[in-house]
């Protein structure tokens, strides 16, 4: 798994890939303004990174 973060402009993202079991790489993206004014879910977002 490869994954990289990011922050611009208020807006948080998470972006990469992994590898399933068949060997197949998978591609993800999670990018989301909806933490900004959240307190709660913007600090489980932080264990993300």
């Amino acid at each position: 798994m490869h994954l990289k973060t990011g922050t611009i402009n208020g807006v948080k993202g998470l972006a990469g890939y992994v590898k399933g079991l068949s060997g197949k790489e998978y591609t993800v993206v999670f990018i989301t303004t909806i933490f900004q004014n959240l307190p709660i879910k913007r600090n489980r977002f932080k264990m993300l990174f």
